[in-house]
């Protein structure tokens, strides 16, 4: 029966090449871009943020300010989402923290665009990816 080798083998000795390098692992891909929204009232406008993390993406901004300026006096919903692919209580009551801060980031970039705080409604959830943004009907 073969047997599991402890190290890998010694690289090649090539004539005319001087060294044998590691190959650079390619850069992660960046996460998709959403598609360009017009938002309407009651229809939920995704953001995507990166695994993990709370950061507002690139053009994330951009899609809330085309939020604040369609509300016409509405108010707004924010869902942020925590990541949480299991139903237990810990497990989810750990998510909450990057849900609520994924829906702060939202409400504060809908604040800069020239939505008051009164006019926002602020919501984290366990279970999910990403956030949304919604004009109340």
């Amino acid at each position: 029966m073969p047997t599991m080798p402890d190290a890998p083998p010694a690289p090649p000795r090539l004539p005319g090449v001087a060294a044998v390098t590691r190959p650079v692992p390619p850069r992660p891909a960046p996460p998709p871009t959403p598609p360009a929204v017009t938002p309407a009232p009651g229809v939920p406008v995704p953001i995507v943020f990166r695994p993990g993390s709370a950061v507002l993406p690139d053009g994330a901004s951009a899609t809330l300010l085309l939020v604040a300026a369609q509300r016409a006096g509405r108010n707004v919903w924010v869902v942020g989402y925590g990541e949480s692919e299991e139903d237990d209580p810990a497990t989810q009551a750990a998510a909450l923290g990057l849900a609520f801060s994924r829906a702060r980031a939202m409400a504060g970039a809908l604040a800069q665009a020239g939505v008051p705080a009164t006019a926002m409604l602020m919501r984290g959830e366990a279970i999910g990816r990403g956030g949304v943004a919604r004009i109340a009907e």
